[in-house]
């Protein structure tokens, strides 16, 4: 029983990592797409 308990909390926290990272991936690939995409434009400010 004890073991299924912690085998739920460590899965829970692993899905929680994984979204995080997904998450500042996504961020950073925005924040890195647009700075390429104004460099590539020349619209750099």
């Amino acid at each position: 029983m004890y073991f299924v308990n912690a085998w739920k909390i460590l899965r829970r926290g692993i899905l929680a990592a994984k979204f995080e990272i997904l998450q500042s991936r996504i961020l950073l690939g925005k924040f890195y797409g647009e700075k390429f995409y104004r460099r590539a434009c020349g619209c750099e400010n």
